[in-house]
């Protein structure tokens, strides 16, 4: 049933994604809270569904995604679950998803999302941490 809830909140994230990048949030969370094979699952979904919102080459941010999260799923396990370990990661992930992002599509990049999405990672994580293990760090 927590798959399917996934599945929905990617759905009604996606329209604010220009604005604050709440699918690499919701990924990252993934990748470090639920199953592998379900995170890269979700984020080959993810970035169908960017593909098809945003019009841009099909199977570029498929593959970014897939990419990045084979990436994380590989490193997570020489971190320490700690929270200002996962931000920076998080913050390093995020830079340069968008660094191969802008150079893949030639997108323009904007700095106030960024800046956005790296500020807004660390309460959002700890709240979904509180809500789903009733604690604010999984350790």
């Amino acid at each position: 049933m927590k798959y399917l809830l996934y599945f929905a909140l990617l759905y009604v994230l996606l329209p604010f994604n220009l604005y604050i990048d709440l699918i690499s949030i919701l990924i990252f969370y993934l990748v470090f809270n639920e199953d592998e094979r379900f995170a890269l699952i979700f984020s080959f979904f993810a970035g169908l569904l960017i593909d098809l919102f945003h019009p841009v080459v099909l199977g570029v941010n498929i593959l970014i995604y897939v990419i990045f999260v084979q990436t994380l799923l590989y490193v997570k396990k020489y971190f320490k679950q700690n929270m200002w370990v996962n931000w920076i990661v998080f913050a390093v992930y995020y830079l340069a998803k968008v660094f191969v992002t802008h150079i893949a599509i030639s997108a323009p990049v904007r700095i106030q999302p960024i800046i956005f999405t790296i500020m807004c990672f660390l309460p959002l994580v700890l709240i979904s941490n509180k809500i789903k293990y009733k604690v604010w760090m999984r350790t």
